[in-house]
């Protein structure tokens, strides 16, 4: 089974944060977000989102290239989605204390969170760790060979390693890693390896100060945006704009757009290129029906197989077949 990492509070550890949708109480209510910005081109479900949208519980929401969205979740939690990002919406519950439960997958791109301390259970899943907050800003960047970053801005949390599933007659073994993440600094976790916290650069640090400027709207407001298609519009246009400047101050508006600047396109990798880098290619077939097509290696109980996808990993016992290419 594949161990997760968790970042849970140092001064919270609760399974709230990872509340499954398809188990929720039935005391729980659904609530939902709301978008208050929008630059260049967002999908909410596949449809194209505007200001104003609401977010519900399952929704999936695409980022597409050079554009920025932010979803503000009542007054409680917002988190700012960049360029190129994909995630859904796992959990949006309202708890019996009045504390929202929000959840995201994140299956790749950047998000930066933030939350009011006390006002909601928050967590981003990734696919390598699960970053569960209370009243935190920090910044997620997932989905490539290097695995995913967290960069801490304020608050203090604890990347905790589970020990995974016991083997037959063995007792389950307690989480044998913890690091603590301070405010200031960042980790980076791929499938293999905790890579030791660093402090962010003075540069970075201003990237996070100009991103934690983004503003959460008044509840008066947020009702106003959610009925902005019952106007003209023309008025649509002015309140757009206005709420545009009232979310995303001008100085955090550059910081985006440098942001995505700096994103380089990954060339297109094909399989001939993997093959002259590693001399073969071969077709792994799991036991589950799936296949893959590239160069491999075993990594202990694990096999890397670098494919024009990227480099996918999969438990050694999970191998049906390996079958060497011409």
């Amino acid at each position: 089974m594949k161990s997760f990492l968790k970042i849970l509070p140092v001064f919270l550890i609760t399974t709230a944060f990872l509340v499954d949708c398809k188990g929720k109480s039935k005391s729980a209510d659904q609530i939902h977000g709301t978008i208050t910005f929008i630059r260049g081109s967002v999908l909410l479900n596949q449809n194209p989102a505007t200001i104003g949208t609401k977010v519900s519980m399952s929704d999936s929401i695409e980022v597409k290239d050079k554009s920025t969205a932010v979803v503000q979740f009542s007054t409680n939690a917002m988190i700012t989605i960049e360029s190129n990002s994909s995630l859904v919406v796992k959990s949006l519950l309202q708890g019996k204390d009045g504390v929202p439960t929000i959840a995201m997958d994140q299956s790749r791109g950047s998000t930066f969170n933030k939350i009011v301390p006390g006002k909601a259970n928050y967590s981003v899943n990734t696919p390598t760790i699960t970053a569960g907050v209370r009243g935190t800003a920090f910044r997620v960047n997932t989905g490539g060979e290097e695995g995913t970053q967290i960069e801490l801005f304020t608050g203090k949390v604890a990347l905790m390693k589970d020990a995974g599933e016991a083997k037959a007659g063995e007792e389950a073994a307690a989480p044998t890693e913890e690091l603590i993440l301070e405010a200031g600094q960042k980790i980076t976790v791929t499938e293999t390896e905790i890579q030791a916290p660093v402090k962010m650069s003075e540069a970075e640090l201003k990237d996070l100060e100009r991103l934690n400027d983004i503003a959460m709207l008044p509840e008066k407001k947020l009702d106003t945006i959610e009925k902005i298609d019952t106007v003209s519009a023309e008025e649509a246009k002015k309140m757009e704009e206005q709420i545009a400047d009232q979310v995303v101050p001008e100085e955090s508006q550059r910081i985006i757009v440098k942001m995505e600047e700096m994103e380089e396109e990954e060339p297109q990798v094909t399989l001939d290129d993997i093959k002259k880098q590693y001399g073969s290619l071969s077709k792994v077939t799991t036991k589950d029906g799936k296949s893959y097509v590239g160069a491999f290696k075993q990594v202990g109980g694990k096999f890397e197989i670098v494919t024009v996808e990227g480099k996918k990993v999969v438990s050694a016992t999970d191998i049906a077949k390996v079958q060497q290419l011409e």
